[in-house]
C-alpha cells in the first residue's frame, strides 16, 4: 500500500533531524556512493549508484549484449553473480573502458571478486528487511594469513521471503566462496564456485489493449496463484596471473555458468480500460541455459627511455547451449483486476511439447599494443578476429546455422594536457550479443542473433581537487536493433544510432561531504527499410533520451558514527511502441537513509536505514516488445551488520 504524503515527509524530516543531530559517516566497504570512481554506475551489495547499471547504459541493454569482464577478463554469465562473492561491479565507458584490453562498444560491465589482503580476519552477520518487506540474513567471512600465500573469502545468504515490485513473492537461498593461492611469489590463482536457488510467483508482464497506457495496478500480483517458477543457478571459474618476468606475463580465465528453470510460468496481462485483464498462460516446462568461457592473454613489456610499451597475443572462447521446452499458449479467462478470481486449479494446457535448441561457438583471436610516452599519452589498440557459428535446432528438426567470420578493432588515445586535465578519445567495433524475444512476442524467448556495433567517443576528466573529478564525453553508438513489428515477431526493426553527451561529477566535494552527480542526453535515431515505409517510428522504443543522477553522502564530525545521504534520479520519456504512437512520461524519484556505526560489547556494528522512492506517483516503466510496470512506490529497508570478527 502507498504511504499518505504526510508521513513521507515526516519519515524524511526524523531522518534528517537525527542526523543532524548524531550522525557522523563512518567508512563502510557497502557504501557504493564512496567506492564510485564515476557516475557511471557502481554497485556495492544491493547499494546501486549512477547514471547506468548492469541493464541499461546509453540506452542499450548490457545484459542483452554480453559485456561482462572479471578484471578484465573475457566471460559470460547465464544469470546475475551472487554478492556472496561480489567485492562490486563497474559499468565501464569514456576513460575507464579506454584502457582496456578488450573493450565492448556499447560499454562494459566489470565484476570484481572479493579479495582479502594478508592477515585479514573477518566474521560477520548482516540481517534485517529490503525493499517490499523482503526477509534477509547473510553470513560473510573472510580469512587471509599474514604470509599471504592462500585466503577464502564468501558466504551464505537466506530470504525466507521475498517480495518483488510487482507483487510476487517467493524465497531464495545461496551459497559462494573464492578460494586464492598464491604458489610463488609471481603466481596467483583465484577461484570461485556459486550456487542458489530461488523459487517464486509466475513471471508476468503488462499490455494495453488500445494504444494508450494500462490502468494503474499499484503493486497489485496479477500473476495467477497457482503459476511457478523455480530457478537454479551455479557459476565456477578459476582465474590466473603469471609473471615470467619483468618482461614476460600470462592472464588466464575459465567459467561455467549453468542456470535451470523448470517450470517457468508467465503470464501475459493485457489490461482494458474497464480494469479487467485478459490472462494469457505461456508455460515453459524446462529452459536450461549454460555457458562455458575461457581467455588467455600473454604480454611482453618492456621500457625504452621515457617510454613502455606492451605487446599482447590472446584467443577467448565461448560455447553456449540453450534449450527449451515449452507448451502452447493458453488463454486463461478474462477478471476483474478489482476481485482477482483465478481458477483454483491449474488448468490442462493441451498440445505438444515444442523443444528448441540454440547453441553458439565463438573463438576471438586478438593482437593488442599498450603504449606510455613521457608519462602524458597512452596509446592502446588491437585487432580482433572472430569466428561465430550459431546452430539452431527447431521444434520441428529443421537444423540452421549461421557461420560469421568477421575482422574488429578498437582504439584509444589518453592525453594528460596538464596534471590536472585528462583528455582522451577511442573507438571499437565488435559483436555484441541481442538477447532474447519476450514472451509476448511471437517467437517469445528465441535467442536472437549477434549485431556488430560501432562506437566512436571523445573526452575529458579534470581532476578538481586531488578528490574530485569532472569527467565530459561526447558518443556515438550505431548498431541494428530489435523490436516488436507489426507482424508480432521480435526481431531486427532498423539501425539505431545512439549520438549523445554525459557529464560525471564524483568524488568528496567537501571534507565528510561526497557526491556523485551525472547527466545524460542523447538524440537515439532509427533508420532503414521498415523506418522508411512509416510501419516503424524514427524512435526507438523503451529508451530514454535523458538520465540524470545526483546522490550525496554528508558525514558529521560533531555526531561520531552517523551519516545521512540522499539521492534524486530522473529517467526520461520513453516510446511505449516501435510506431511511436505512445509514449510514457519521464519521472523523478526521491530517495533518503543513514547509518550508524558504533561499537557495541566489541564488536563492530552498522545500522542502515533508506527508504527509495518517496513522493512517487508511481510512474509507468516501459520494456522491450511494448510491455510496460508500474513504477512500485514508496518502500524502505533496514539492516543492521554484526562483526563477529574483526580483523
Amino acid at each position: 500500500m502507498p504511504y499518505p504524503i504526510l508521513p513521507r515527509i515526516v519519515w524524511v524530516v526524523a531522518i534528517i533531524t537525527v542526523g543532524s543531530d548524531r550522525a557522523a559517516q563512518a567508512q563502510d566497504s557497502e557504501n557504493a556512493l564512496l567506492r564510485a570512481r564515476d557516475a557511471f554506475g557502481e554497485r556495492v551489495g544491493v547499494e546501486q549508484v549512477g547514471l547506468y547499471n548492469e541493464n541499461q547504459v546509453r540506452g542499450f541493454n548490457l545484459n542483452d549484449t554480453a559485456s561482462y569482464r572479471v578484471d578484465g577478463l573475457y566471460f559470460l554469465r547465464e544469470f546475475q553473480l551472487p554478492d556472496t562473492v561480489l567485492a562490486g561491479v563497474s559499468v565501464k565507458v569514456g576513460i575507464n573502458a579506454a584502457r582496456l584490453d578488450y573493450p565492448s562498444p556499447s560499454g562494459v560491465v566489470e565484476y570484481r571478486f572479493k579479495d582479502p589482503k594478508p592477515g585479514t580476519r573477518q566474521l560477520s552477520v548482516n540481517l534485517g528487511l529490503r525493499d517490499y518487506g523482503t526477509q534477509f540474513v547473510e553470513m560473510a567471512a573472510a580469512y587471509a594469513p599474514p604470509h599471504g600465500q592462500w585466503a577464502l573469502a564468501g558466504g551464505i545468504q537466506a530470504l525466507p521471503h521475498v517480495r518483488y515490485p510487482n507483487g510476487t513473492g517467493g524465497n531464495n537461498y545461496g551459497i559462494g566462496f573464492v578460494p586464492q593461492f598464491r604458489p610463488a611469489d609471481h603466481v596467483r590463482i583465484r577461484t570461485v564456485f556459486s550456487g542458489d536457488r530461488s523459487t517464486y510467483d509466475g513471471d508476468y508482464s503488462i499490455a494495453s489493449s488500445i494504444v494508450a497506457l494500462p490502468p494503474r495496478t499499484n503493486g497489485q500480483n496479477l500473476s495467477p496463484p497457482w503459476a511457478r517458477v523455480l530457478r537454479y543457478s551455479y557459476n565456477m571459474g578459476a582465474l590466473a596471473d603469471v609473471e615470467f618476468s619483468s618482461r614476460w606475463s600470462l592472464a588466464g580465465s575459465v567459467f561455467y555458468s549453468d542456470t535451470q528453470r523448470a517450470p517457468q510460468d508467465f503470464s501475459l496481462v493485457t489490461l482494458r480500460p474497464d480494469r479487467t485483464a485478459d490472462v494469457t498462460l505461456q508455460p515453459t516446462l524446462n529452459q536450461h541455459a549454460t555457458a562455458l568461457t575461457g581467455s588467455a592473454i600473454l604480454k611482453y613489456h618492456f621500457d625504452t627511455a621515457r617510454t613502455s610499451h606492451t605487446f599482447s597475443v590472446a584467443a577467448r572462447g565461448r560455447q553456449s547451449r540453450d534449450q527449451r521446452e515449452t507448451l502452447p499458449a493458453l488463454k486463461v479467462g478474462v477478471f476483474d483486476t478489482t476481485n482477482l478470481a483465478y481458477p483454483a486449479v491449474r488448468p490442462a494446457t493441451p498440445g505438444p511439447i515444442s523443444t528448441v535448441q540454440s547453441d553458439v561457438d565463438q573463438v576471438i583471436g586478438s593482437f593488442g599494443y599498450g603504449g606510455n610516452y613521457f608519462e602524458r599519452l597512452e596509446l592502446r589498440g588491437g585487432i580482433h578476429r572472430t569466428h561465430y557459428t550459431k546452430t539452431v535446432v527447431a521444434a520441428n528438426g529443421a537444423i540452421s546455422k549461421r557461420p560469421d567470420n568477421t575482422w574488429f578493432y578498437n582504439a584509444s588515445a589518453v592525453f594528460a594536457a596538464t596534471h590536472a586535465l585528462t583528455v582522451f578519445a577511442n573507438t571499437v567495433k565488435g559483436v555484441e550479443e541481442s538477447g532474447i524475444a519476450p514472451q509476448n512476442a511471437v517467437n517469445r524467448s528465441e535467442v536472437l542473433p549477434p549485431v556488430v556495433t560501432k562506437e566512436y567517443e571523445v573526452g575529458a576528466r579534470w581532476a578538481v581537487t586531488p578528490r574530485l573529478s569532472l569527467t565530459v564525453a561526447g558518443f556515438d553508438v550505431t548498431k541494428l536493433t530489435n523490436g516488436l513489428k507489426p507482424d508480432g515477431i521480435f526481431a531486427i526493426v532498423g539501425e539505431a544510432n545512439h549520438q549523445g553527451a554525459e557529464v560525471s561529477l564524483s568524488g568528496e566535494l567537501m571534507p565528510g561531504t561526497s557526491v556523485v552527480i551525472g547527466a545524460m542526453a542523447m538524440k537515439p535515431r532509427l533508420s532503414g527499410q521498415l523506418v522508411s515505409v512509416g510501419l516503424v517510428g524514427r524512435k526507438p522504443a523503451a529508451v530514454s533520451s535523458t538520465v540524470g543522477i545526483a546522490s550525496i553522502d554528508h558525514r558529521l564530525s560533531w555526531a561520531p558514527g552517523w551519516s545521512v545521504d540522499s539521492r534524486v534520479s530522473w529517467q526520461g520519456p520513453r516510446e511505449v511502441n516501435v510506431a511511436n504512437t505512445l509514449e510514457a512520461k519521464g519521472f523523478a524519484l526521491l530517495s533518503a537513509g543513514g547509518r550508524y556505526a558504533f561499537d557495541w560489547n566489541g564488536h563492530s556494528m552498522l545500522l542502515r536505514f533508506a527508504v527509495s522512492n518517496l513522493f512517487t506517483d508511481r510512474p509507468f516503466i516501459v520494456q522491450p516488445g511494448s510491455l510496460v510496470s508500474q513504477n512500485p512506490g514508496t518502500t524502505g529497508r533496514i539492516s543492521l551488520r554484526i562483526g563477529l570478527v574483526d580483523g
